[in-house]
């Protein structure tokens, strides 16, 4: 919602870019090699991300297609087939670890690291995976005007005040912690009512699986507390929580190596933002790039990575595919 026009983008037609750059040369290649573009990486219509890249490693399974549902109360089922897919296939995407020698990605920073250091390309080391789960406060509804303050059983004052606590929690962790508070849903939603009843999505991310999960337990402790100093009942639901990865310091020493013979700085870098090569280094090796964001935004119609740095990944991705094709 919102977004750029790089996050992803970029991946999908440098990708196409690097093949069609290999078959212009004529250079013969040992191994096939295919483009994907993944759907649904981002899981903002169905709250549930990475269905194309979880198909592809078979976790993604015929339940969530009738219970992930968007807010307009289509499913995903209902989704695939007014784009002509069909549901009932959905296991024809799954590969086996055979399948694939190497995954390569190319995709744009979404920080400052590179940019301040003024390094064209990131190799990243490691991606921190979110866990994203829901909270359901319920309180009591009631008169706006008639309900004396000090009786009142509010689920969005309580809802605040987790979300404040959250964000301390994250600050208190350490500087690569963060948790997000991405969505709220208040009911009645009348504004001479009280809230009765709020829904809270939070995002939360590491790249060491234990500080992402203590952050969690920490954030549920407070939320459970401040609903008993408010009055009000509290329950969580996860919705997704993936493993974060480390990559093949192998492959990553090979893109640091094919960058250098071309004369460019690397860095070695954690991706805090989560993507299919996450997903992806489940039933294979992968290699990850990263080129520069302007300012570091990303999510947002403002993104920019200049071109040059573009054509660089693009290069690099190249070289990457042919050295893993030719051995």
């Amino acid at each position: 919602i919102q977004g750029g026009i790089f996050d992803g983008c970029l991946g999908v037609i440098g990708a196409i870019e690097a093949v069609q750059s290999i078959r212009e040369t004529g250079l013969s290649l040992l191994h096939p090699v295919e483009v994907v573009a993944f759907i649904d990486e981002e899981g903002v219509r169905f709250n549930k991300g990475y269905f194309g890249s979880r198909a592809m490693v078979g976790k993604a399974d015929r339940a969530e297609l009738v219970q992930s549902v968007d807010s307009e109360g289509v499913t995903r089922a209902q989704a695939m087939r007014e784009w002509g897919l069909d549901p009932d296939r959905l296991h024809e995407a799954c590969r086996s670890p055979n399948d694939i020698k190497i995954y390569l990605e190319l995709h744009i920073e979404q920080g400052q690291v590179l940019e301040s250091l003024r390094i064209p390309i990131g190799v990243v080391k490691g991606i921190a995976a979110p866990h994203w789960f829901r909270a359901v406060i319920s309180g009591e509804s009631g008169h706006a005007g008639a309900t004396p303050m000090r009786e009142r059983k509010d689920a969005l004052t309580a809802a605040a005040e987790i979300i404040l606590e959250t964000e301390k929690t994250a600050i208190s962790m350490d500087d690569v912690v963060v948790a997000t508070v991405g969505c709220i849903n208040v009911s009645p939603g009348g504004i001479n009512i009280i809230p009765g009843k709020v829904e809270l999505t939070f995002d939360v991310r590491h790249y060491i699986a234990d500080i992402r999960d203590q952050t969690v337990q920490i954030i549920r402790e407070h939320g459970h507390r401040l609903a008993r100093k408010r009055g009000v009942a509290i329950r969580y639901e996860d919705m997704i929580c993936l493993k974060p990865v480390v990559l093949p310091k192998s492959v990553s020493d090979t893109l640091h190596s094919l960058a250098h013979a071309r004369g460019w700085s690397t860095f070695p870098i954690i991706s805090g933002a989560g993507h299919d090569a996450m997903i992806l280094s489940e039933i294979a090796d992968v290699g990850f790039l990263f080129v520069p964001s302007r300012g570091g935004i990303s999510h947002n119609p403002a993104e920019w990575t200049d071109f040059e740095d573009c054509a660089k990944g693009v290069q690099l991705l190249t070289d990457a595919i042919i050295h893993y094709s030719a051995i």
